[in-house]
């Protein structure tokens, strides 16, 4: 599972810093050789993910990596960073994304708070698996998100992160109908076995 939240946090910053790249207008290639060891690191977590020590050597070099990149490409991207009153919505934005982030893995079944849907409601595997992707789903636009609190502006920038918000709402929504499935026609399997042995002991129940 922690492999998962590293592939989606070095696929959310590829993202994140070749967006802010192209908002800046700085594709030369030295800004975009930047981006060529992310691509390296992501090829390397599924070559060599499944190893601990390789794991852990990996997850610190993104992480470094990331930070490093990011300051270099703010600092390339200066002249576009814009602060309005819709920058405060993106900052709530990304702590409400990070808090989503940290407690949707952790969140019991319940009718108030996460993904409600018959699904989820219904089967607790369901509910537990849609909840890491949606947990997943967050890590990967919050690099993103980040940097919709400084480039952009105005509604532009109110949008955007709206739909930051919105993606991991539904796509965890949809993923929980197609595993729903599964679980549905077990369900459904299991009451007809249980029909068919009632229907066996109590013949004159057909």
């Amino acid at each position: 599972m922690k492999k998962a939240y590293m592939i989606s946090y070095t696929m959310g910053c590829m993202v994140a810093l070749v967006f802010t790249l192209l908002v800046a207008k700085e594709t030369n290639t030295q800004a975009m050789v930047a981006i060529l060891p992310f691509i390296a690191l992501f090829i390397l977590l599924f070559a060599f993910g499944n190893s601990y020590r390789s794991f852990k050597i990996l997850e610190i070099s993104i992480i470094v990596y990331s930070i490093l990149t990011f300051i270099y490409v703010v600092f390339l991207s200066f002249n576009s960073v814009v602060l309005d009153a819709f920058s405060f919505t993106n900052i709530i934005y990304f702590v409400l994304n990070l808090w989503f982030a940290i407690k949707s893995p952790k969140v019991k079944q319940n009718s108030v708070f996460g993904i409600r849907n018959p699904m989820t409601l219904d089967h607790i595997e369901v509910w537990e698996k849609t909840h890491k992707f949606f947990s997943i789903s967050e890590v990967l636009i919050l690099p993103l998100n980040f940097m919709f609190i400084f480039l952009l502006s105005g509604w532009t920038r109110f949008w955007g992160g709206t739909v930051l918000v919105l993606v991991p709402l539904c796509s965890s929504s949809v993923y929980s109908g197609v595993i729903g499935r599964k679980y549905e026609k077990q369900v459904d399997e299991e009451r007809k076995k249980q029909e068919e042995k009632e229907s066996g002991l109590y013949p004159w129940k057909k």
